[in-house]
């Protein structure tokens, strides 16, 4: 168990985190892994209807920053699904 800058603790084979919230723009995710893994991030709108989809593909094993660029996406509230090692994490934020 960690965790994040934000205060945010996830236990499991990996952390996340986001750099602001709220955010403007661009949010900025960290991730932890503990060993390399396929990473997919989804961005849903509280309809639960895919607003975007920030990264899917192989990360190695320690920390990366993945930047979601919202621009595209109205202001609002937004759940991040997060799937790594066969886990799930989600952080709610808001864009501005």
């Amino acid at each position: 168990t960690s965790t994040a800058d934000d205060g945010f603790v996830v236990p499991g084979p990996f952390d996340v985190g986001i750099g602001v919230n709220p955010f403007s723009g661009t949010a900025v995710f960290n991730i932890n892994l503990a060993v390399g893994s396929t990473v997919e991030i989804a961005v849903f709108d509280l309809t639960g209807r895919v607003a975007d989809m920030v990264q899917t593909g192989h990360l190695q094993e320690g920390t990366h920053t993945v930047q979601w660029d919202a621009e595209q996406v109205p202001s609002g509230l937004y759940i991040c699904r997060f799937t790594a090692g066969g886990a799930t994490r989600s952080l709610q934020v808001l864009k501005l």
